[in-house]
């Protein structure tokens, strides 16, 4: 459907879809499999909780998201895939940046 009115591109695994509507990692990388299917590239949004970030579980549970994903991504389709790292914890009215130290680990 989205082909059909001229997308190219499509977002998927946005925080706001799985912390507000529940999709679970396994319906993401349906998704993206479905999108790839279709010709389309995929910008794949991954990122933790403050909660997560805070009890040390930001790297798994990145490590989940994607990894879910990638079990359903061919290697020469990398190329129509962009990883987006958004961490709840820093977006919105109040959140706080973190350092370009911690960005790069």
């Amino acid at each position: 459907m989205l082909r059909a009115v001229g997308c190219d591109w499509v977002l998927l695994g946005h925080s706001d879809r799985r912390n507000n509507l529940g999709e679970t990692d396994k319906l993401i990388s349906d998704k993206v499999r479905k999108a790839l299917d279709a010709g389309m590239g995929v910008t794949l949004t991954i990122g933790e909780l403050p909660n997560q970030r805070r009890w040390g579980l930001a790297l798994p549970t990145l490590r989940k998201q994607l990894g879910a994903a990638v079990k359903v991504i061919k290697p020469e389709e990398w190329h129509r895939i962009v990883v987006a790292y958004e961490p709840v914890w820093a977006v919105g009215e109040g959140a706080t940046p973190c350092s370009p130290q911690e960005a790069q680990r």
